[in-house]
């Protein structure tokens, strides 16, 4: 009986002190108001509601206990207060059991979970939360558009920077007019509400395109990326494009109680999961605030024309690291013949590696230091292995590999020499051949450096950005 007693006691200071009317009227909330679609919906919910005078005082700010207590509400959580508790407590209890609070979360803020939240501390909550109930948006290029854009994205906190990015993505949040975010702004209950709607419902959410505010023109192309699943067909990784039905991969685990909610997230080792693949866009890096829409243009020549019944590339795009890649065999059956049998995956790796005729690829990262584009970089790469037994003769390498290749090499060069791609392309002629004199040289054209080197048995050609 105390307890029944304690829990009424519990539900009338929560009304009183936060959202206790169910009037989904409010007499401070005019039909023309920004956000009353959003506070109907959230009502209607059961996740928000107004004061006892019949108000919903929509320009007060929220604080950090208020937040959570919707937060929790809106992913179906029940909570049980047990003796002792204030009106808040339950809430904060399963969002601390279910990931989305630490202890220590608010500190470097200066903030105690009375305060006014913050707009980045909101953000941080909302996307654990999607983390939760749907899985996390893929990881991109548009991280850089979206730094680039953001105008104070300086003034963002490291802890807190990824989940703010995965929220543009997403469309749970979209800045300001300005081009700014505001990372420290209190958040008032219409801006809360607003927020939470889009956590809830992705059918009112407009994921970021690209730079909104600086007008960049920039050219994509939509590339299949393989997403993983568990068995409830949540997301619980992505990756960029390989034509294996499973994979085995370090992942998150999550565990739930007979009612679906979550009890416990936890570290779980490689193990495999189905896979199917899924169209996203692509969008070229940015290099000093421009797009490098040259990467794009080779992504959609190396997805279309990947099998053209005498050779095949096995094309991927890594969309965080914003590369594209293809490696040349004979064909897709010449490739298919190492996956025929069950087998030791390194085993298997090895024997691809040993049918792989070249590699033609962008990498925006140095492989010695990890630096991204930086100028002295040579990101474009052709790499040849001169498999003289493939030909008929030794001797005859070069008229096997430019009757089988040429058309994906001379492809590749106009893409970045334009007109005067054919220079380029007589030069790589006389180095193809199996029996040459080691040479190495550098030049320049249409305002890109380039390095080949060949010897009889390797042939390299690295192509700068265009100055």
């Amino acid at each position: 009986m105390k307890k029944i007693i304690f829990l009424m006691l519990c539900t009338l200071l929560f009304s009183q002190l936060s959202f206790a009317s169910d009037a989904t009227e409010f007499s401070d909330l005019k039909d023309d108001f920004w956000a009353k679609e959003s506070i109907d919906f959230l009502v209607e919910k059961n996740v928000i509601s107004g004061y006892p005078d019949g108000s919903f005082r929509p320009n007060e700010n929220i604080t950090i206990n208020e937040f959570v207590v919707m937060i929790i509400k809106s992913m179906g959580y029940q909570v049980e207060a047990t003796e002792g508790d204030d009106w808040v407590t339950p809430y904060i209890k399963k969002a601390k059991a279910i990931g989305l609070l630490r202890e220590d979360q608010f500190l470097y803020h200066g903030l105690k979970l009375s305060s006014d939240i913050i707009r980045q501390e909101m953000v941080r909550i909302a996307m654990d939360s999607i983390s939760i109930t749907e899985g996390l948006p893929y990881p991109s290029v548009n991280n850089q558009y979206i730094k680039y854009d953001v105008s104070d994205s300086e003034q963002i906190h490291p802890d807190v920077f990824s989940q703010i990015v995965d929220a543009y993505k997403l469309g749970i949040v979209s800045g300001y007019p300005d081009g700014s975010f505001k990372p420290s702004k209190t958040v008032t209950r219409a801006e809360a509400a607003s927020v939470l709607v889009g956590v809830m419902n992705s059918s009112v959410r407009t994921p970021y395109a690209g730079n909104p505010y600086k007008g960049i023109q920039t050219d994509s192309e939509e590339v299949p990326i393989r997403v993983y699943e568990n068995d409830s067909g949540k997301n619980v990784g992505f990756d960029f494009i390989w034509k294996r039905e499973y994979t085995s991969f370090y992942t998150l685990e999550r565990n739930y109680d007979d009612k679906g909610n979550l009890t416990k997230v936890y570290g779980n080792g490689a193990r495999q999961y189905p896979m199917r693949i899924q169209y996203v866009k692509m969008l070229p890096p940015l290099h000093k605030g421009k797009p490098l829409n040259e990467v794009i243009e080779l992504a959609r020549y190396l997805f279309n024309n990947q099998d053209n019944g005498d050779n095949y590339l096995e094309t991927y795009a890594s969309l965080n690291r914003s590369s594209v890649s293809a490696y040349g065999f004979q064909s897709k059956e010449f490739l298919d013949q190492v996956y025929t049998d069950e087998g030791n995956p390194t085993i298997q790796s090895m024997l691809v590696i040993e049918r792989i005729d070249f590699i033609m690829s962008f990498n925006p990262y140095n492989s010695y230091d990890d630096r991204y584009l930086n100028e002295g970089m040579y990101p474009f790469e052709i790499t040849i292995y001169k498999k003289t037994h493939l030909a008929e003769e030794p001797e005859t390498y070069g008229e096997y590999f430019i009757s089988t290749y040429g058309e994906h090499i001379k492809a590749f060069l106009d893409i970045l020499f334009e007109k005067e791609s054919d220079i380029v392309w007589n030069q790589f002629l006389k180095g193809i051949d199996s029996n040459v004199e080691d040479a190495e040289f550098k030049s320049a054209l249409n305002n890109r450096d380039y390095s080949l080197r060949y010897d009889n048995g390797y042939l390299s050609l690295r192509v700068s950005l265009k100055k």
